[in-house]
């Protein structure tokens, strides 16, 4: 479901229930007040959408990174309320680019904000380390 911010400031009220259990074995359901739509959003809605098809170096190319990554992006822009979607595509996604990107996210995100990070691109997984990385654009081996 989208829910537009004009829908937010609306008087529409949810029902606010609770499972009860009765001896049966079956569930009743009991109304226990009323939320608002206003209620029910908390915070900003921001997304990080990072694919790479076309990597520097050692890397192979890839042929559905990008294609991925911007079906997701059209998902959340014409599905979803999103206040801000960033987007990394190809040669924009470096380390610098996705760090500083990380950076302005713990700047300005607060504590009731939603993050959804997408990443589409080769990953380095280090078995003796127990850690995992994202490959940027420009990532040597």
């Amino acid at each position: 479901m989208c829910i537009d911010l004009e829908e937010s400031e609306s008087n529409e009220k949810d029902e606010i229930t609770k499972n009860v259990p009765i001896e049966n074995g079956t569930l009743e359901v009991e109304k226990i007040g009323t939320l608002s739509i206003a209620d029910q959003i908390k915070g900003r809605y921001y997304a990080l959408i990072i694919g790479i098809d076309n990597y520097s170096g050692d890397w192979p190319k890839l042929n559905n990174a990008v294609r991925d990554a911007k079906a997701v992006e059209d998902v959340l822009r014409t599905d979803y309320r999103f206040d801000k979607i960033i987007t990394l595509y190809d040669n924009e996604a470096t380390r610098t680019e996705i760090f500083d990107t990380f950076k302005w996210l713990v700047e300005n995100v607060i504590e009731d904000d939603n993050v959804l990070i997408y990443f589409s691109g080769h990953r380095e997984l280090k078995k003796n380390l127990k850690k995992g990385f994202w490959v940027p654009v420009d990532a040597a081996t």
